[in-house]
């Protein structure tokens, strides 16, 4: 005879409320190194394989803009005000002076340290977010249509992805602050920036993080002085 007895509903625990155990602590701590080896290799060859090319091309992947940003920055010693050029957005213009004395290859490195920079925070963020294998963040990256042929330019989206993707991190890291912060230098390397303000208004009143909401003008009241 088969007896049947009752279940306590203590026995069942739910998935989430399973003990941690040291087997599980060291499996995902295995997990963690290994996707954090490839990320870093992965980062490591596509990072080379730019400034392989920004050595052998002499593309500027846009004749127009991209040389006219270089210019603007490769002049500053000389012309000091180029630094608030509002066409030239004046804290790409003051990233890119420095590198640019170098001629249009410092610019090309410049940009490739960007790309290389906001895809290893794409990836702090894939971590963060528990997403299955973060380390493919990194390769989806340099795979984006026309991102890897920007980083060969003088264009500002390289540097505006960068504060955005900057600013994300800081968000899912819960330090609102300063994401907000960073994301005031927004329209200061892109106009389209001011955009992304209304979008972080609402993430800042939803979180309800109203001391957050004031750093918001930062960057224009930076530029109000200045200029």
């Amino acid at each position: 005879m088969i007896q049947l007895t009752e279940v306590s509903s203590q026995s069942i625990t739910p998935e989430d409320e399973y003990p941690v155990t040291r087997y599980d602590i060291q499996t995902r701590l295995v997990f963690s190194l290994s996707q954090s080896r490839i990320a870093l290799g992965l980062l490591g060859v596509l990072l080379g394989v730019s400034v392989l090319v920004a050595f052998l091309t002499r593309n500027t992947y846009d004749t127009g803009d991209s040389i006219q940003h270089y210019l603007i920055a490769r002049f500053v010693p000389q012309h000091p005000l180029n630094l608030l050029n509002a066409w030239a957005k004046p804290l790409f213009t003051l990233v890119a002076a420095g590198p640019a004395q170098g001629g249009f290859l410092g610019m090309k490195l410049l940009q490739c340290g960007i790309v290389a920079l906001s895809a290893w925070l794409a990836y702090g963020i894939a971590r963060r977010l528990r997403l299955p294998w973060p380390a493919l963040v990194i390769l989806f990256c340099y795979a984006a249509p026309d991102y890897f042929r920007i980083q060969f330019s003088g264009l500002t989206e390289p540097l505006f992805g960068l504060l955005l993707v900057g600013a994300v991190a800081l968000a899912v890291a819960d330090r609102p602050t300063a994401s907000t912060i960073l994301i005031s230098w927004l329209p200061f390397v892109r106009s389209e920036g001011v955009l992304l303000w209304g979008l972080w208004v609402v993430y800042l009143v939803w979180n309800r993080n109203w001391r957050a909401l004031p750093w918001l003008v930062l960057g224009y009241a930076v530029y109000s002085v200045i200029g």
